[in-house]
């Protein structure tokens, strides 16, 4: 069997920064994303009860059996 040198990688000062920079957009962009859910939360008159999932599923279940709910 053959043997090669180990593969090198080189790691620049360049792609350090890039990859700071990529991670603060990211950041800004999901902090961004959290603001617009929390505003959109807290706004008034616009509140929504939301029904569970299951619950929907068991009563229309329910339903389809014949017993009442």
């Amino acid at each position: 069997m053959l043997r090669r040198p180990p593969t090198r990688i080189e790691l620049k000062t360049e792609d350090i920064e890039e990859y700071e920079q990529f991670l603060n957009e990211r950041m800004m962009a999901e902090e961004d994303a959290k603001n617009k859910n929390e505003m959109a939360d807290s706004t008034p008159g616009k509140s929504v009860r939301r029904t569970p999932q299951r619950a929907v599923r068991k009563a229309k279940q329910a339903q389809r059996v014949g017993l009442p709910g």
